[in-house]
């Protein structure tokens, strides 16, 4: 029973440790303990918590810390929660922030059942995630330093005209070959070089091992579902797929439309109902993975390609069935706002929304309504 269980709240940092107890029977936290972020010390004070008050109930807030001390304390028998930061209760009058008051916070709240808990991903599942953020963050830094490299080199007066396109074969003998007038100037191109070579090198093998991942490793059937859904190639349905990583952890597409922030916000009172732009709160990067495969649902008519045809090759029936529902709802639903006058920038969010719950339909392991799925 609750009575008979003590709650302790810590506030993690990258050097400390602030923990606070919460016995039963009490209304005020009776043991704090400040200490380095030192797993062992950190373990011995909790022993000493529970040979003093038995049962133990642990959490801390999801932040930088990452799960490594979750995993730490349930393989040694402790019952750890991780909080979500943006869900704890604040009182608005409230001005200080301490990390002792903090701790005291978490605590008194996780005993009277305010704070909303998230899900812990397996260790493969964070390294895969980690793997397609690598993987997104060097091309946007390849992407920079090209950038800079055509900057830098229009400066000084140079333009490429032999083709049409840059970064080609023959774009590439040309940079190498330009000598620019000033000592510095000539210093700094080949520099920038340099650094796109190395960056354009790493990225080559990171894609290797996303490659790997994407069709063999514990994401494939994953992935390869979620490319049923007209708009989801390799990359962005590894993108969602690693985000979200288990659609089983939402109770229904709504709240699955909420995690990625594609709900409407409102603020109604007192008989007045108030609606605006959407929350955008949650993930962002599927939010906008969701957004640019809805254009590329209403762009075109929903005829089946080759290689739509060719990924539904060997999956369930039920998943091809809410592929093709997909993408005639879809393009339906967009042309239809926009005859009733919605702008285009609107109507298209109201389509990622709605693909939204066909990608989260799909995630789950058994058609959504089944009767095994429903048991």
């Amino acid at each position: 029973m609750s009575q008979d269980i003590t709650y302790v709240g810590l506030d993690v940092h990258k050097d400390s440790i602030w923990g606070a107890a919460l016995p039963p029977g009490s209304d005020a936290c009776q043991d704090e303990q400040t200490l380095p972020c030192d797993f062992a010390r950190l373990r011995k004070w909790l022993r000493r918590l529970q040979r003093k008050w038995g049962d133990l109930r642990i959490c801390y807030e999801a932040s930088g810390a990452g799960y490594v001390l979750y995993r730490y304390l349930t393989e040694r028998g402790f019952a750890c929660e991780v909080v979500a930061p943006s869900l704890i209760p604040k009182k608005p009058g409230d001005r200080r922030k301490t990390d002792r008051r903090d701790a005291r916070k978490l605590a008194v709240l996780y005993r009277a059942g305010a704070l909303t808990m998230v899900r812990v991903m397996e260790q493969e599942d964070e390294a895969v995630r980690a793997l397609v953020r690598c993987r997104r963050g060097l091309r946007k830094d390849v992407h920079r330093a090209r950038q800079q490299v055509l900057k830098h080199v229009r400066r000084n007066g140079e333009v490429y005209r032999e083709t049409a396109n840059h970064w080609t074969k023959r774009h590439w003998i040309w940079l190498k070959a330009l000598e620019l007038p000033l000592v510095h100037e000539q210093f700094v191109l080949l520099t920038l070089l340099e650094k796109l070579e190395y960056l354009e090198s790493k990225l080559e093998e990171v894609d290797e091992s996303f490659g790997k991942e994407a069709f063999e490793g514990r994401s494939a059937d994953r992935a390869s579902r979620l490319m049923c859904l007209r708009g989801l190639a390799v990359t962005s349905a590894m993108g969602l797929g690693s985000e979200i990583w288990d659609g089983r952890r939402f109770p229904g597409a709504k709240e699955f439309m909420d995690w990625v922030g594609l709900t409407p916000s409102e603020h109604s009172s007192g008989g007045t109902t108030r609606r605006g732009g959407i929350t955008k709160a949650g993930n962002s990067h599927c939010r906008h993975l969701l957004i640019q495969a809805a254009w590329v649902n209403v762009k075109r008519k929903p005829r089946v390609s080759v290689r739509q045809r060719a990924q539904w090759r060997g999956q369930p029936a039920w998943v091809v069935a809410l592929s093709q529902r997909a993408m005639k709802r879809l393009h339906s639903r967009y042309w239809y706002l926009v005859s009733r006058g919605k702008l285009p920038q609107v109507a298209i969010t109201a389509v990622a929304r709605e693909l939204a719950g066909f990608v989260w339909a799909i995630m789950q392991d058994e058609e959504p309504g089944s009767s095994k799925s429903a048991a």
